[in-house]
């Protein structure tokens, strides 16, 4: 079965809507973060989609590991996907949860902090 996207995207809040200024352009929204289910309803990553050249890329969060939400957390700078992805992910063999901290641009895993409880 192949993979679904959906749930409510994530976009960078700062970068997000039209400048309705006399004089200056519109700009639209260039990245959307969202869910992977497979298998559903279980969340087992995320994809990048590039909406001006329709570009998905994924991160998928590991082995029977699963999560709800995500955060893009962005970087002090004028890159649209310059930040990280936080997720609370959920190991289900080991009945623990973890943070995973993803680099939005490269979609490489920076960091997992394991969590002292499940989230």
């Amino acid at each position: 079965m192949e993979e679904t996207l959906n749930r409510a995207p994530t976009v960078t809040y700062k970068e997000l809507g039209v400048t309705r200024a006399y004089g200056t352009k519109i700009r639209k929204t260039r990245f959307a973060y969202l869910a992977i289910t497979q298998p559903w309803p279980k969340v087992s990553g995320f994809a990048k989609v590039n909406l001006s050249i329709r570009e998905v890329k994924k991160h998928i969060y590991g082995e029977e590991k699963y999560r709800d939400k995500l955060l893009f957390l962005p970087a002090e700078s004028k890159i649209e996907d310059d930040g990280y992805i936080l997720s609370f992910v959920y190991d289900e063999n080991m009945w623990k949860s973890e943070l995973q901290i993803v680099n939005a641009m490269s979609l490489e895993l920076e960091a997992t902090i394991e969590l002292p409880s499940l989230v």
